[in-house]
C-alpha cells in the first residue's frame, strides 16, 4: 500500500473582517490645454501587504490612464504612474495573528475606479481602491496517492481557467476602450462636418446681406437724385413756387400705368 504524501502548502489562517477602501487625490501638470476629461482608468500594477509588528503595511503601484479632448476636438490618451499605501491593525482580522510565526499576507479582491477634473492646465484625479487581505501560513498537508493525481489535475485546470479569465477580462477592457474611442472620434467628425456646413451657410448669408444692403443704398441714392432733379425742374417751370396740393391721378390713368408696369415686369423675365 502506498504511503501518503506530505507536502508544505500555504493555508489561510485569517482574513480581514470587511473590505477596505483607500481614497486618494493627486494632480498632474499638463503640457497642453484640454477641453474635457472623457474617461479615467486606474490599474494596479503591483500590490504588496507586509506584516510589521502589530500592523500590516499595504502598498500599491498604480497606472493612471486619462482620455482627454484637446482644443482641436481630438482625443489624447495620457498615462501617469503613482503609488499609495495604508497601515492596518492586525486586530482588524477575524482571527488572531501571531507575528512571531511565518505569516504571509496576500491582497485579494482588488478593484478601483477614478474620476478626473480639469483646472486650468492641471488635472485633478480622485481615485478609490477596494481590497481585502488574507493571512496564510505554511503547513504540512497529507495527500493520499489515490487523490494526489486528481488534485494535481484539478489544481492545474483551475490555474488555466483563472489565467484564461484574466486574459479575457483584459481583452474585453481593451475592446471597450477602443470602441469608446471610435464612437468619440465618429461624433467629433460629425460635429466638425456640421460646423463646417454652418460656417459656409453663414458666409453665404453674410455675403448676400452685404449685396442686398449695397443695392438698397444704391437705390436710395438714385431715388434722392431723382427727387432733387424733379424739384429743380418743377421750381424752374413754376418760377420757384411748389404747389403742395397736386391733382389726383384719374382712375383711367391709374389703370394704364398699372398695365405699363405689368408689361415691363413681364418683359424683364
Amino acid at each position: 500500500m502506498d504511503k501518503p504524501l506530505l507536502i508544505w502548502s500555504p493555508v489561510i489562517s485569517a482574513q480581514l473582517n470587511e473590505k477596505h477602501r483607500i481614497k486618494g487625490v493627486t494632480k498632474y501638470r499638463l503640457d497642453n490645454k484640454f477641453n474635457s476629461v472623457e474617461d479615467v482608468k486606474i490599474k494596479v500594477r503591483q500590490s504588496e501587504a507586509i506584516i510589521q509588528g502589530h500592523s500590516v503595511q499595504v502598498f500599491f503601484k498604480l497606472e493612471i490612464l486619462c482620455l482627454l479632448e484637446d482644443e482641436m476636438a481630438e482625443l489624447k490618451l495620457i498615462t501617469w504612474y503613482d503609488q499609495c499605501n495604508e497601515k492596518l491593525s492586525i486586530t482588524e482580522f477575524d482571527r488572531a495573528i501571531n507575528n512571531n510565526e511565518n505569516v504571509y499576507m496576500k491582497l485579494t479582491n482588488i478593484d478601483c475606479e477614478g474620476f478626473g477634473e480639469l483646472l486650468g492646465k492641471e488635472i485633478h484625479i480622485d481615485f478609490y481602491i477596494n481590497y481585502s487581505i488574507i493571512a496564510t501560513q505554511e503547513q504540512i498537508i497529507e495527500i493520499s496517492p489515490a487523490v494526489n493525481g486528481e488534485k494535481a489535475a484539478d489544481a492545474l485546470k483551475a490555474a488555466l481557467e483563472k489565467l484564461e479569465s484574466e486574459v479575457a477580462h483584459v481583452e474585453n477592457e481593451n475592446g471597450q476602450l477602443r470602441k469608446q474611442l471610435f464612437f468619440y472620434e465618429r461624433d467629433i467628425t460629425s460635429l466638425k462636418r456640421g460646423l463646417w456646413k454652418a460656417e459656409n451657410r453663414n458666409a453665404i448669408l453674410n455675403r448676400e446681406r452685404k449685396e442686398h444692403q449695397a443695392l438698397i443704398e444704391k437705390l436710395q441714392s438714385q431715388l434722392r437724385q431723382n427727387i432733387n432733379t424733379d424739384k429743380s425742374e418743377h421750381s424752374y417751370y413754376t418760377g420757384g413756387s411748389i404747389r403742395l396740393n397736386t391733382p389726383e391721378m384719374r382712375q383711367e390713368d391709374q389703370m394704364n400705368l398699372g398695365s405699363r408696369i405689368k408689361r415691363m415686369f413681364m418683359n424683364s423675365l
